[in-house]
């Protein structure tokens, strides 16, 4: 482990997840940047809907989930796409699926390198 920055890099191992970690940090800047421009945006007179952004696997199959109260289905599906970094995301308004997100693949792309 390092004990500051300015020491030389010991691996491209090292040098990836540095790599990747910068990319994580600036992904989760931009999702509260974007969060705070939603809050301005949305009128507080309009009811809010509940939304399920559900994380899918390969086959599928439901890995997880993500619950979101949006005034309507243009914010829920910008909300929604923030998610979609790794992983396909399906928005769904309760029996209705609104909305599927493929991944952006940014990562993988940094871990060819």
């Amino acid at each position: 482990m390092r004990v500051n920055d300015s020491e030389p890099l010991r691996s491209p191992t090292e040098i990836r997840n540095r790599t990747v970690d910068e990319y994580i940090a600036q992904s989760l800047e931009q999702l509260r940047i974007s969060l705070d421009l939603l809050k301005l945006r949305v009128p507080r007179t309009w009811g809010w809907i509940d939304y399920r952004a559900y994380v899918m696997d390969p086959d599928g199959h439901i890995v997880g989930r993500f619950d979101l109260m949006c005034a309507d289905d243009a914010t829920a599906k910008l909300r929604a796409e923030l998610l979609a970094d790794h992983e396909v995301i399906e928005l769904w308004q309760g029996f209705r699926r609104v909305a599927r997100f493929e991944p952006t693949l940014i990562v993988p792309a940094l871990e060819a390198t």
